[in-house]
C-alpha cells in the first residue's frame, strides 16, 4: 500500500525552533516536528541531545519525516471500471469515473501527482513529503468513487485485495 523507494539523500539541517519543536531541511522541502514531552539537554552550536520519554514514538516519527524531506512517500492508485480514466496536469487532476459529468481536483503544491500508465490511464503515482496529508489525500480521492463489493468497481490501491461479494441466486 505504501512503497518507498530508498535513495541516498540526507537531510541538509536539522535546527530548533523552540523547546518542543524541530525543523528538518532536506533536497524536498522542509517539515516541522512538534512534540509535547520534550526536553532539550545541551544544545551547543553543531549538535544537541534531548530526552524523550516515549523514543520508539519519537524515533517513527522522525524517520517517516526524515524519508520525506530526503526522498519523499509515493502511493500507487488505480482506477478500475469501463470508461473509467484519470488525466493529469501539472497541479490539476481530471477523473472520469462513471458519473455524468467529469472531477477535477486541484492538487496543493507539496503534493505531485504522475500518471504512469499513458496508453490506458488507469494508474497514477501520488508523491509528497508528508506522508499523512499524502495519505488523507488517497482517502479523498478514494472516496470520489468507492468501490463496488459486488463489481470491484472504482479508486482503489494498487495492492489492495477486494473480496468481491456474490449476486443474486436464482431459483431454478
Amino acid at each position: 500500500m505504501i512503497l518507498f523507494y530508498r535513495k541516498k539523500y540526507k537531510p541538509l539541517s536539522i535546527s530548533i525552533i523552540d523547546d518542543n519543536s524541530f525543523i528538518l531541511f532536506g533536497f524536498l522541502g522542509q517539515s516541522i516536528l512538534k512534540f509535547n514531552n520534550i526536553k532539550i539537554l545541551k544544545k551547543n552550536s553543531n549538535s544537541f541531545s534531548f530526552y524523550y520519554k516515549n523514543y520508539k514514538c519519537f524515533f517513527k516519527l522522525f524517520l517517516i519525516y526524515y524519508i520525506g524531506v530526503s526522498s519523499g512517500w509515493f502511493l500507487k492508485l488505480e482506477i478500475s471500471g469501463r470508461g473509467f480514466f484519470v488525466y493529469t496536469l501539472k497541479n490539476l487532476g481530471f477523473f472520469n469515473l462513471g458519473f455524468s459529468h467529469g472531477i477535477s481536483y486541484i492538487f496543493l503544491n507539496n503534493v505531485e501527482n504522475l500518471v504512469y500508465e499513458k496508453k490506458k490511464r488507469l494508474k497514477f503515482v501520488l508523491h509528497g513529503i508528508n506522508l499523512f496529508k499524502l495519505y488523507n489525500l488517497a482517502k479523498s480521492l478514494k472516496n470520489l468513487r468507492p468501490l463496488n463489493i459486488y463489481k470491484g468497481k472504482g479508486v482503489k490501491f494498487e495492492n489492495e485485495f477486494i473480496k468481491l461479494k456474490q449476486g443474486k441466486k436464482s431459483t431454478y
